[in-house]
């Protein structure tokens, strides 16, 4: 058993590894001078106890600590893992060791990052965009062929679900089925660079997928408009159409469920309601809502959690349907929600009432394993609103007429040299300025609690918050890049 093993038993290893370095060493991520293992003689339950103390051992670079150290991880064998700008070395407790596996080759460049898995194994990122996994002597490498970015890999962590993230140069990995799998917009995530990735007790990977709620605009004030939506989310009778009490309608039953909420008499009633206040618009009969999840989110677990959001919500209340799609790679579900309740009062949908939805949304998915975040934009730090389904649809096929009036009524301002400020730019910074306060506020109390290695990710995460810019601002910075 390697000498660490032995101190975990002598001394119940309350072990806090520390890396000292200087102010230079810390400005680019490079931890370099000695290795200190701090332990206590006392019972592995003691653990409100001062740096005072512990026993403080250290090796310095006279005593063969390498140097430009940069990871550390600790095995389930006992031994601890030295990730450095010239390779890997294992530590036994009296000797550093460069590490050469005893089948296959170490990939050439320092090791930027380590993860030791409690089962045993090591995984060990690259400077030179690399991915290795270390068990029992053998390694395998995992390169450009199997989905790893060229660039460094600054982190690696283990989700509660078993699943190994990599942060890289060149954005966020996933392994899974023998593969890397890189993060992209289809997750929410913007895919630039990350220098780091963690997870928090609740097993979350820190760049957790955001649950989506949209309210779809049109065809919902008339009973015919409404009668073809159902159609269309039942796919014209293929999929079954899941009731507010527990039914599953088969064919194309969507007219019948109509009839049977009283939607013909609501539209009587609006008519006749029309008469008096002509010339505005018709009172919604439904609202259509629709739940999504990026892919690789089991469609499964998003109907499971719109169920159980939709009884918690609706159940009672207001009647309603819903029906799961997953003909897309986003698996999500249309819900359709009688705007009148069963006591005569009609539900308005506010941005608090969205807000809302989106954290129970979420709230449902982590209930069920699936991690999900509802975070405001504005908390987020981005500033551009979503566009409308329709406009957005038609902007990913490039034919959206909106987005190119948009565009080209813009740039004829910034010709004319038209650049005064938006009336609701103001608000914006201000919104800014609370928000990186609040977060600022957070980094300080982390920091005075310990957790300086997090304060540390969410100061970085506020550095690096695009300007507050309106949408007029954001087109306009777009066509003078392209210029």
């Amino acid at each position: 058993m390697p000498v660490t093993g032995r101190i975990s038993v002598a001394y119940r290893v309350l072990a806090v590894l520390i890396i000292m370095t200087d102010r230079r060493s810390l400005s680019r991520g490079i931890c370099a001078g000695f290795v200190a293992l701090f332990c206590f003689a006392a019972p592995a339950h003691s653990i409100n106890r001062t740096i005072q103390q512990y026993m403080h051992i250290a090796w310095g670079t006279t005593d063969g600590a390498p140097s430009g150290i940069q990871a550390l991880a600790q095995s389930q064998d006992g031994f601890l893992w030295l990730g450095t700008a010239s390779g890997l070395y294992r530590f036994d407790g009296v000797r550093f060791d460069k590490y050469e596996p005893n089948s296959g080759e170490m990939p050439a460049g320092g090791v930027r990052s380590l993860l030791a898995l409690p089962e045993g194994g090591l995984y060990i990122g690259f400077q030179l965009g690399a991915i290795s996994f270390l068990y029992g002597g053998s390694i395998t490498n995992y390169t450009a062929g199997d989905g790893v970015t060229a660039g460094a890999v600054g982190g690696l962590v283990r989700d509660a679900s078993g699943t190994i993230w990599a942060a890289t140069s060149k954005g966020l990995l996933r392994f899974e089925k023998g593969h890397w799998a890189q993060i992209g917009e289809d997750w929410n995530f913007p895919g630039k660079l990350i220098r780091s990735v963690l997870v928090d007790r609740q097993g979350t990977v820190r760049r957790t997928p955001e649950a989506v709620v949209k309210v779809l605009p049109r065809a919902s004030n008339d009973f015919k408009a409404v009668g073809k939506h159902m159609d269309y989310i039942g796919r014209k009778g293929e999929l079954d159409l899941e009731t507010d009490d527990g039914e599953r309608l088969s064919g194309r039953q969507g007219k019948d469920l109509l009839d049977d909420w009283d939607l013909d008499l609501d539209e009587v009633r609006r008519q006749a309601t029309l008469a008096v206040t002509k010339g505005r618009n018709p009172p919604k009969l439904v609202h259509k809502l629709m739940f999504s999840m990026p892919p690789g989110t089991p469609p499964e677990k998003v109907l499971g959690a719109v169920r159980n959001f939709a009884r918690e919500e609706f159940w009672g209340q207001h009647r309603y349907a819903f029906v799961l799609h997953t003909d897309e790679a986003h698996p999500h579900v249309h819900l359709v929600l009688k705007a009148v309740n069963e006591q005569g009062i009609r539900l308005n949908i506010q941005k608090a009432t969205l807000r809302h939805w989106r954290s129970e949304f979420a709230r449902n998915l982590r209930m069920l394993g699936v991690e999900a975040n509802a975070t405001e934009r504005a908390v987020r730090g981005e500033s551009r609103k979503a566009k409308k389904d329709g406009i957005y649809r038609a902007s990913l096929r490039g034919d959206s007429i909106y987005v190119r009036a948009q565009a080209e009524a813009i740039g004829a301002e910034l010709l004319r040299g038209n650049n005064g400020v938006e009336p609701g730019k103001r608000t914006l910074v201000e919104t800014r300025r609370q928000v990186e306060s609040n977060w600022q506020n957070l980094a300080i109390s982390l920091a005075e609690d310990g957790h300086k290695d997090l304060a540390r990710n969410v100061q970085r995460f506020v550095d690096r918050m695009s300007p507050p810019r309106t949408e007029r601002e954001l087109v306009a910075h777009e066509l003078l890049e392209r210029a």
